[in-house]
């Protein structure tokens, strides 16, 4: 779209959205903006727009793909948030969550892993399964999870007892689960921050 405003170019987004979605359920919709600022921009608008028309549930299903700050031929390695607001995104779109992805031409290009690789790489913790400890480390250590003695960033992970802590990409939360020996048996999430 050309000759508008990012504004009015969020809205026509929006109300495009809306109406496709309408007509085929099963649409997605990409959207790509000249440069990452404008990319979160738009996606910010464009959930904003969603919500005053009444459409908060497509807003929802709404997402935006950052790409990396540094160039993957630098030795700077890429901000470890950003890594995991890629994952996030990345693991919404493999497993069909978001109907419409914004991002900017130069995030689109960047290597990705395959849709196996990220799904092989999920582990489902549900209550009432079990786990060895030992096991479960090791499995997150392979999928690029670091232990730590505070989980406050997403990827990291720690064991104090009976309670395991765990920051995944694909939540804005860590979550706190609490093991009766190997069986999982409460989880809940929590505040990274204040830790409760």
């Amino acid at each position: 779209l050309s000759g508008l405003t990012l504004s009015a170019r969020a809205y026509a987004c929006a109300t495009y959205f809306i109406q496709a979605v309408e007509g085929d359920s099963k649409r997605k919709i990409l959207v790509i903006a000249a440069d990452p600022d404008q990319a979160a921009y738009l996606h910010q608008c464009i959930k904003t727009f969603l919500t005053i028309l009444g459409k908060s549930s497509l807003a929802n299903t709404s997402g935006y793909l950052p790409g990396w700050e540094s160039s993957p031929y630098g030795s700077i390695a890429p901000n470890t948030k950003t890594r995991f607001k890629r994952i996030r995104a990345l693991y919404k779109i493999a497993h069909g969550d978001l109907s419409l992805v914004v991002t900017d031409i130069r995030s689109l290009a960047q290597k990705t892993p395959s849709v196996d690789h990220l799904i092989a790489g999920a582990i489902s913790l549900p209550i009432g399964a079990f786990f060895e400890r030992s096991d479960l480390r090791l499995k997150l250590e392979s999928i690029g999870y670091h232990y730590s003695d505070l989980v406050e960033d997403p990827g990291t992970f720690c064991f104090r007892g009976n309670i395991f802590d765990v920051y995944a990409p694909n939540y804005l939360r860590p979550a706190r689960l609490e093991f009766m020996g190997d069986e999982i048996e409460t989880i809940r999430f929590y505040d990274a921050d204040t830790q409760r």
